[in-house]
């Protein structure tokens, strides 16, 4: 194939179709492995992805689906961008409407939350901790300490079955130069401080009602997230309206 015609190819919606089912396999496949190898894929969180391309030299067959997970979202991306080049030099020959403007922007929010990700593996660190009501634990690699103050689990009772719905927490962060900090995460509702996102673990089963498990994420990818995230439901809001009828054509159907 030559270079044009691959252009032409990448420049296609069933390519990315196919390219977005392998990027949905190998996560799939991702979650298993490092659920596997816990121990080995734990180090990785707070290096980035250059620090780790040597430790990569040493396994190479473990994390070689990390490495095709980033050629299938790369190509991805640069399939995003051209499809929506594409759409756009035909939306303005055709006429921009409102719904195809909110399909432009849902493809822009795409790439955001591509690019996002690959802020993130070079820039990012996570890290996911069991607290201890009272007790003050450590952040890996940083001179942070963490306490929480007060926890309340948020619970829903079903015939006498009492099922978990969420945490509330109060939690004290002191750094080396003595700031301190409160924050108060709760589950998918990052809280942010010193840096730092912070938000509540769903998964709560092995915990006693004084633990707490709370995630660490430390990256300008969030912001990059954050606006992808509000992109999309813009997008679908001028889509939604966009693809309402307008006053002219329900008398038609009326008539």
């Amino acid at each position: 194939m030559s270079r044009r015609g691959a252009w032409t190819f990448l420049s296609q919606i069933k390519p990315g179709l196919y390219l977005l089912l392998a990027a949905s396999v190998l996560l799939f496949a991702g979650a298993i492995i490092v659920d596997i190898n816990s121990d080995d894929f734990h180090t990785l969180n707070f290096m980035l992805l250059f620090e780790w391309l040597a430790l990569y030299r040493d396994r190479p067959i473990l994390y070689v689906w990390i490495f095709v997970l980033f050629a299938v979202l790369l190509v991805l991306g640069i399939n995003t961008c051209l499809c929506t080049w594409a759409y756009i030099k035909n939306t303005k020959q055709s006429g921009m409407t409102i719904k195809k403007v909110g399909i432009i922007l849902f493809h822009l929010s795409f790439l955001l939350f591509l690019s996002g990700h690959l802020v993130y593996e070079c820039t990012g660190s996570s890290e996911t901790l069991i607290l201890e009501k009272g007790a003050v634990g450590q952040l890996t690699g940083t001179q942070l300490s963490l306490e929480p103050v007060m926890l309340q689990r948020i619970q829903l009772d079903i015939a006498g079955k009492k099922i978990r719905m969420g945490t509330r927490a109060s939690i004290t962060i002191k750094d080396l130069a003595g700031e301190i900090a409160t924050i108060y995460p709760e589950s998918m509702k990052p809280d942010f401080s010193m840096g730092y996102s912070f938000h509540v673990g769903m998964n709560e089963k092995e915990l006693s009602d004084e633990q707490i498990l709370v995630i660490i994420n430390k990256s300008p990818a969030i912001y990059i997230f954050i606006v992808g995230a509000a992109g999309i439901v813009v997008a679908f809001l001028l889509f939604m309206l966009g693809s309402r009828p307008s006053s002219l054509e329900l008398s038609k159907r009326l008539s």
